[in-house]
C-alpha cells in the first residue's frame, strides 16, 4: 500500500511539532509502523523535496523499504504530456498526476484543495484504473487500509 505525499504535507506528516500533525499523524504511523509506503519520483518532485529538511528522512525510508522511487524518466515524460493537456488551466500539479499515473498509486495526501479537481479527473490516468483517493485529515484514516493495495509499477 502506497501513498503520494504532496510537498505541502510532508512536514505535517513527519514533524510531530507541526500544527497540522494531528490530522496527518495516521499517515506517519501507517508508513513507519504499518504496511504503508511513501511513493515519490520525477525531477520536479525531487527538486521540491530537496528544498525541505526531509530529504535525509526520505532516503532512510527508501533504505528501509518504506519509500519507493518511481522511474524519473517515465514520470518526467508523463508530466510533459499532462502539462500539454492542461495548458490554459490553473493546474500546477502535473508532476503529481504523473507520479500517480506512472506508479499506479491510489492514495494522495495533500492539503491543497485546489488540486482536487485535477487529481480526481480520470482522463489523466491510464484507462481502467481507479481514480486516486485524497487523504486530507484524520477523518480520512479509513483510506489507510488494504482496500487500496496495489502493486506499484515502474519502481527504480
Amino acid at each position: 500500500m502506497t501513498i503520494l505525499i504532496d510537498i505541502n504535507t510532508v512536514a505535517p506528516v513527519f514533524d510531530e511539532r507541526n500544527a497540522l500533525h494531528h490530522d496527518f499523524a495516521p499517515v506517519r504511523t501507517w508508513i513507519l509502523d504499518g504496511p504503508g509506503r511513501f511513493v515519490f519520483g520525477g525531477a520536479k518532485y525531487k527538486r521540491e523535496l530537496s528544498k525541505t529538511r526531509f530529504v535525509r528522512l526520505v532516503r532512510l525510508l527508501k533504505d528501509a523499504r518504506k519509500a519507493c522511487e518511481i522511474r524519473q524518466a517515465l514520470v518526467d515524460q508523463r508530466e510533459r504530456e499532462v502539462i500539454a493537456q492542461t495548458e490554459g488551466t490553473d493546474c500546477d500539479d502535473q508532476h503529481l498526476i504523473a507520479i500517480l499515473d506512472v506508479s499506479g498509486c491510489l492514495l494522495f495526501c495533500s492539503n491543497d484543495k485546489r488540486a482536487d479537481k485535477f487529481i480526481k479527473d480520470r482522463r489523466w490516468y491510464t484507462k481502467g484504473r481507479k481514480q486516486p483517493m485524497i487523504y486530507r485529515s484524520v477523518k480520512h484514516r479509513s483510506l489507510l487500509s488494504n482496500k487500496f493495495l496495489v502493486e506499484l509499477k515502474n519502481v527504480d
